[in-house]
């Protein structure tokens, strides 16, 4: 049995934190164990993953220290014997993190991008050629994601892995709709979601706007929004200025994800940028209809339950789309995903033999 050193979780039960998870319990543990390193002081998923066997180790963030954020790499990598550290980043900005193994002989890295763009891409392509050099093996959970992280010419050698999830957890029942709808008091409502960071990237300050917008044609309305992040005091002093308090449900970070997509009638994720959302094939295994915008990759769009937005269209135009998209019978999709190529239990074995 081999332990593998994961970098990549953070507090949020994020995309990469789900994808690492759904796909963790889905290896063969006689064979594969994921142990993480985190620079965050809570790790997502910490409960789960120490019950599956995982070791956690808690390190310096780069902000914080960088140079003992990677000497903690270093140290832990000797210490407990690693030869893979597995490092699932968003920007080649995480070559910092694996610095701390420049040198170090018998050490394998593999690198795995999960995103298709970056705010500050200057720092990103400068980057680049450094975060090669230090990668071994390269993923990607798109062929874009890869050419953005890797470069044209190393992208053409990079695997990708599909964002798999559980389609039997996540498929349509209605009885947890109707269960997850009387707990949070919006059963006779239209349910509005979005699952994700509170953050520049997911452009959730706009999202704020659009369903601004959905209230004026709806005044039955409610936004249904999961997750934390950075831009949460920004995100609730606009909800406050624009009066939405009581038609809009923060949840924080939930790790009931396949039961709160349930209760939603239309997902929305007008990202500015991303590799290939989980959450995106987590709601199509659930049936449910999503509106999304053109910064995400079209090979999201597995069933016809996704549309597509222009990112640069107004919050009415959005608006407008959304309520359209609303109107739809729930259905049982899940034999599309895994037709599609993402199941998790098909899709595992992929993952385990770049590891073996």
């Amino acid at each position: 049995m081999r332990r593998i050193l994961v970098y990549g979780m953070t507090e949020n039960s994020g995309g990469i934190e789900a994808y690492l998870m759904n796909y963790f319990i889905n290896l063969d543990r006689s064979k594969i164990i994921f142990d993480f390193v985190t620079d965050c002081p809570v790790m997502a998923y910490e409960k789960e993953a120490v019950s599956l066997g995982s070791k956690i180790f808690y390190i310096p963030s780069r902000r914080e220290n960088i140079i003992r954020h990677m000497m903690s790499i270093r140290k832990i990598v000797s210490e407990n014997g690693y030869d893979t550290v597995y490092y699932n980043i968003l920007s080649a900005s995480a070559v910092f993190s694996m610095f701390g193994l420049f040198g170090k002989k018998g050490i394998k890295i593999i690198t795995h991008s999960h995103n298709n763009s970056v705010g500050n891409l200057r720092v990103h392509l400068i980057l680049r050629p450094l975060l090669n050099f230090m990668t071994d093996k390269r993923l990607a959970c798109s062929k874009g994601a890869a050419k953005f992280m890797f470069g044209e010419k190393y992208a053409k050698s990079a695997t990708v892995i599909n964002n798999a999830v559980d389609t039997e957890r996540f498929k349509f029942d209605q009885f947890v709709r109707n269960e997850v709808r009387k707990e949070f008091h919006i059963e006779n409502r239209l349910v509005i979601g979005h699952i994700g960071r509170l953050c520049y990237q997911k452009n959730t300050l706009f999202l704020i706007d659009v369903f601004n917008e959905i209230l004026k044609h709806n005044r039955n309305a409610v936004l249904l929004l999961v997750g934390d992040g950075e831009d949460k005091d920004a995100v609730l002093n606009k909800i406050k200025n624009l009066g939405l308090g009581k038609c809009v449900i923060m949840t924080g970070v939930r790790s009931d994800v396949h039961r709160i997509l349930q209760a939603m009638d239309l997902l929305l994720l007008p990202s500015r940028f991303e590799g290939l959302p989980v959450v995106l094939i987590e709601a199509q295994s659930s049936g449910l209809r999503c509106l999304t915008s053109s910064a995400v990759t079209k090979a999201a769009k597995v069933t016809e339950l996704v549309q597509y937005i222009n990112l640069n269209a107004s919050a009415s135009f959005w608006a407008k789309r959304a309520l359209q998209c609303a109107r739809y019978e729930r259905a049982d999709t899940s034999e599309e995903i895994k037709n599609a190529g993402f199941d998790i239990k098909a899709q595992a074995a992929h993952l385990q033999d770049v590891f073996l």
